[in-house]
């Protein structure tokens, strides 16, 4: 009987835990921080070289429907940081509040902010070596965006 309660507690257990959000992974989108500014265009094709604040960033225009705009910052020649901004068209079909609680479905409860700029709003989720950031303009759909960042 004891044996009993102790598997079905452990089966409760490990259904629960798909239920919670995923944890902030290293990296975005299957890329972990560091990879080389190589390994990243032949990731995610079409895009461009430029510089950006005496660093290498690589950026894609419109790589979908969706996106809008994807930067890939380096530090050194190794990933550090990726910004990507949503189409004002998607987020205006999608709705502001939809765009926010799928991101919030996946990592969980964040932390809201808008002391850094009032006409914007942040909501934050920190992992052991990653920040995420959304920032949006409640009256800007174009100024929606996902900022991931290595600490």
């Amino acid at each position: 009987m004891r044996k009993t309660i102790m598997l079905i507690c452990f089966v409760m257990f490990l259904t629960a835990v798909p239920a919670m959000a995923a944890r902030i992974v290293d990296g975005y989108a299957g890329l972990k921080w560091g990879t080389n500014f190589h390994d990243v265009m032949k990731m995610y094709k079409k895009g461009e070289m430029a510089e950006f604040g005496g660093e290498m960033i690589y950026k894609q225009v419109k790589p979908n429907k969706i996106i809008a705009r994807r930067l890939f910052g380096f530090k050194k020649g190794k990933l550090n940081s990726v910004n990507v901004t949503f189409t004002a068209d998607y987020v205006k079909k999608v709705g502001l509040e939809n765009v926010l609680a799928e991101h919030v479905k996946s990592y969980g409860q964040g932390k809201m902010d808008n002391a850094q700029a009032p006409h914007m709003l942040f909501y934050t989720w920190e992992g052991k070596n990653t920040r995420i950031r959304f920032i949006y303009a409640p009256k800007r759909p174009d100024m929606t965006a996902l900022m991931y960042e290595q600490k």
